[in-house]
């Protein structure tokens, strides 16, 4: 089947999906015209827009087909006209249903639907790409998945639980479900029709995203859980998934685009990762290059590797695309260079921030009065807890008393008042030898001071020192007052 290349123009379904604005990206830097199926008008015009923000000019490329849902009968008939090609990545991303049929019916419906679409009014196409996914290649089985792998177990558990399944197999066969569907309605109708049919299998997709999220709660699909993760989770209990094939969401989608451009591609599935890893190879990964110095980068020891593998192979992508993944440097340098400007991550690159921390740890497991401490407490801002440590020496200090448990379940602080402060500041306002604040080390008086509420000056400690001086001579002089009366009482005596 000959190669679909630039300026033929290539039909892109779930184009406003994290993956398919990627693909949409690719396609257009390579010159290729470019029409979107969207479900909404409004979902056009944003990506249009997108585009003529990320890639000025290249939105005149751009055509938009709207397609309300997929699922019903004929939906891409207009679509599949006038392409040379599509790729279909639409499909559900969710596991909160309770009937499995909520997504496996619109995941195998929209495939089948467009396949038929571009069999009938599919004139001039000559590839179809459809994004499946590793899940329909993985089982429980610990080995290395190749190509010939389907994951039959997922599909089982559905037909004979129904709604009583793991959730989690939802997903898995509905991608196995849709990718079956697709495979056999080709194969019944190879000979009738002008293209092939080739299809990939992305792992867990991370890497920067194209659009300008607010915040990142509003991060897409898996990027919202690569934040969560990263930068939130610490409990093995909740580390989800515990191991992963990872691959960079922009090796998905120039795969996607070398699949319409290489022959030998037709009639192929393309596993699609980088490699085998877990949240705390991430971790790693960011200590390693000494990255977010203030971000709690876990215990190693406490997140091993499973010894339960399931690799897959990405050989028959490099082979036969010419693919190079790439790793996890690149992946998470480039993530965080585009967070950063966002200022989120101004918490996690402050050296006096994670001095703060670790006061604070000191002052949960110190004596009781040290668990009064010197925090204003904020809004959840996300977060579990969230507080702001004054360290301003020159105003009085507010007090409030923060119950140990709640120190023990708190999981992040925001410190940005605090990652603003010098450490000469700092220093001032615990009132610590430079050689204590660098080894994080509490000055006794400093924890008196915070106990009784009172600002961190050099008055203020003069009054201390003169407050308590006679007390303090006094009951440093009692054992000699008393050693001198002895004394004098046996003196006496003889």
């Amino acid at each position: 089947m000959p190669n679909v290349s630039a300026p033929s123009k290539v039909l892109v379904t779930g184009a406003n999906g994290y993956i398919g604005q990627w693909i949409v990206r690719r396609l257009l830097e390579g010159g290729y015209l470019v029409r979107v199926a969207v479900r909404s008008a409004d979902k056009g015009d944003a990506l249009v827009k997108l585009f003529a923000e990320k890639l000025p000019g290249k939105e005149q490329n751009i055509e938009v087909s709207l397609v309300e849902d997929i699922t019903v009968e004929h939906a891409y008939d207009n679509a599949v006209q006038g392409v040379s090609a599509i790729i279909h990545t639409a499909s559900p991303l969710t596991y909160l249903v309770d009937d499995p049929k909520d997504v496996i019916d619109p995941a195998v419906k929209g495939t089948l639907g467009l396949l038929q679409s571009a069999a009938e009014h599919g004139k001039d196409v000559k590839r179809i790409v459809v994004t499946s996914s590793i899940k329909a290649v993985l089982s429980d089985k610990p080995k290395t998945y190749i190509e010939e792998d389907w994951n039959d177990v997922a599909v089982s558990e559905i037909e004979t639980k129904g709604k009583d399944a793991r959730k989690d197999y939802i997903y898995d066969a509905s991608k196995t479900l849709a990718e079956k569907a697709a495979w056999k309605l080709y194969e019944e109708n190879e000979s009738k029709v002008s293209w092939d049919l080739t299809t990939i299998q992305p792992g867990w997709v991370y890497g920067p995203t194209n659009d300008d999220p607010e915040s990142p709660m509003k991060l897409p699909g898996t990027m919202l859980l690569f934040w969560h993760q990263f930068f939130v989770v610490r409990d093995p209990a909740h580390v989800m998934p515990p191991a992963m094939n990872y691959v960079d969401v922009r090796d998905v989608a120039d795969m996607h685009v070398q699949a319409l451009q290489i022959d030998k591609a037709g009639g192929e599935r393309f596993i699609c990762t980088s490699q085998w890893c877990t949240w705390q190879d991430w971790l790693n990964t960011a200590r390693d290059l000494n990255l977010l110095p203030a971000l709690d980068k876990g215990d190693p020891a406490k997140y091993p590797t499973p010894s339960s593998q399931r690799i897959c192979s990405n050989e028959k992508a490099k082979k036969i695309l010419g693919t190079k993944f790439r790793s996890f440097p690149e992946t998470l340098k480039d993530i965080l260079e585009q967070f950063r400007p966002r200022g989120w991550l101004t918490t996690y690159e402050s050296q006096v921030c994670k001095v703060a921390k670790a006061i604070l740890a000191l002052l949960q497991r110190g004596p009781s009065r040290a668990r009064a401490i010197i925090i204003r407490r904020t809004g959840a801002l996300g977060w579990i807890h969230s507080a702001y440590i004054t360290t301003t020496a020159q105003r009085p200090l507010s007090r409030i008393t923060i119950p140990a448990h709640q120190l023990s379940s708190t999981s992040s602080f925001d410190m940005s008042p605090l990652a603003r402060t010098s450490p000469a500041s700092l220093r001032a306002a615990l009132r610590c030898t430079p050689k204590q604040v660098r080894g994080f080390g509490l000055h006794p008086l400093k924890e008196h001071t915070a106990h009784h509420n009172m600002p961190f000056t050099y008055g203020n400690r003069r009054k201390f020192a003169t407050r308590y001086a006679g007390a303090a001579a006094t009951f440093f002089m009692i054992p000699f007052i008393a050693v001198g009366y002895q004394l004098r009482k046996s003196g006496g005596a003889a």
